[in-house]
């Protein structure tokens, strides 16, 4: 499979991975998957409760098992994945999806992640960072320590609140096109 027919989409939890995603899969001719959505569907159970009976390291080891098996099995005519906010939080899985594909970070403001999450109940991270104490602050600390990770993709777009879906779409396939093989 062509890096060019392999994105991943990066980003905060709430940033549109999965809006964003089906979008751009559906204008490029792609399929797509959420990564989140096929553990949710092989497990039985949603994300919170795998953090809830098998623990956050359950999860991000399933998670990163999971990227590389989707990955390998990868359609030719292309494919977009919308990856877990934490799953690139990690230099050899970050390394990989950078050798094997397009790494598109799409970045949010806070004040638009905290609005899109609402109250978060099926987002166990967002859960934990609320019980903490300051909402906003531990969102803004998570994103920080994140965004060491996340200033890595090969191309930066912003999803920011007012920007048409259709237009942060178009700004990935022209950053993607323009990245050479």
């Amino acid at each position: 499979m062509k890096k060019e027919t392999l994105i991943y989409l990066i980003g905060f939890m709430a940033s549109g991975k999965s809006t964003i995603g089906r979008s751009l899969a559906d204008k490029l001719g792609f399929f797509f998957i959420d990564i989140d959505d096929v553990i949710e569907s092989e497990e039985g159970v949603p994300i919170w409760k795998i953090f809830e009976n098998k623990g956050e390291l359950y999860f991000r080891e399933l998670e990163k098992l999971k990227l590389r098996t989707l990955t390998e099995q990868a359609p030719e005519r292309g494919l977009v994945m919308a990856t877990g906010g934490g799953l690139p939080c990690n230099p050899d899985t970050l390394s990989y999806m950078k050798k094997k594909g397009r790494v598109v970070y799409l970045k949010a403001e806070i004040g638009d992640i905290i609005g899109r999450i609402g109250e978060g109940e099926t987002r166990p991270v967002f859960q934990k960072l609320g019980r903490q104490g300051d909402l906003r602050k531990n969102v803004e600390r998570l994103l920080k320590e994140r965004e060491l990770y996340y200033a890595q993709a090969d191309v930066t777009v912003l999803n920011i609140s007012g920007k048409d879906p259709d237009e942060v779409t178009e700004d990935i396939i022209k950053a993607v096109k323009g990245i050479s093989p």
